[in-house]
């Protein structure tokens, strides 16, 4: 990536990185050189397999941020951006249920330093059934799609951007 992109963001204007950020993404500048700053895997993730309606279920999962900047999540303009796991319909790999995770940000991984959650997850609203688990950062103001890749294999992921977790069955 061209590094200067990024640093002279910061060189522009008032020198308040926070602001410079937030008015040169409005300009739609920053979107090519954000793009190769970080590197988001999740390198763990420990699932339920099974849980029972209106139950609370627990994931463990932790990230590493392979790349040499943050997830600017953090800025305003961008604040739209959330984690979330989604229960997937196993025949359409469509959500039939989302959780955003309003504790867990992509701002907070920083390269070279793991950041580890364990996620509380209330079963309501969903009926009983087989589900894949999946997992993405996505856009609040487009349905909660996912919106931001992951250093993850092309292969793992739906075809609308969810990263395969593995199955669970709900009683």
């Amino acid at each position: 990536p061209d590094h200067r992109k990024y640093i002279d963001a910061f060189r522009d204007g008032d020198d308040n990185p926070e602001t410079d950020l937030d008015d040169k993404a409005r300009r739609g500048e920053l979107d090519e050189c954000i793009e190769d700053l970080y590197r988001l895997y999740p390198d763990r993730v420990v699932i339920p397999t099974s849980g029972t309606r209106d139950a609370t279920v627990s994931i463990k999962h932790r990230w590493l941020n392979l790349g040499w900047s943050y997830c600017p999540t953090n800025v305003p303009v961008y604040q739209k951006y959330k984690f979330a796991f989604a229960l997937l319909n196993p025949n359409t790999e469509q959500p039939a249920r989302i959780f955003i995770m309003d504790d867990v940000h992509p701002s907070d991984w920083h390269q070279g330093s793991p950041k580890e959650y364990t996620s509380k997850i209330t079963l309501d609203k969903v009926t009983a059934g087989n589900y894949t688990w999946a997992l993405a950062i996505v856009d609040t103001t487009k349905g909660n799609s996912p919106a931001i890749d992951l250093s993850v294999k092309t292969s793992s992921l739906t075809s609308g951007g969810w990263l395969r977790l593995g199955k669970i069955n709900v009683k």
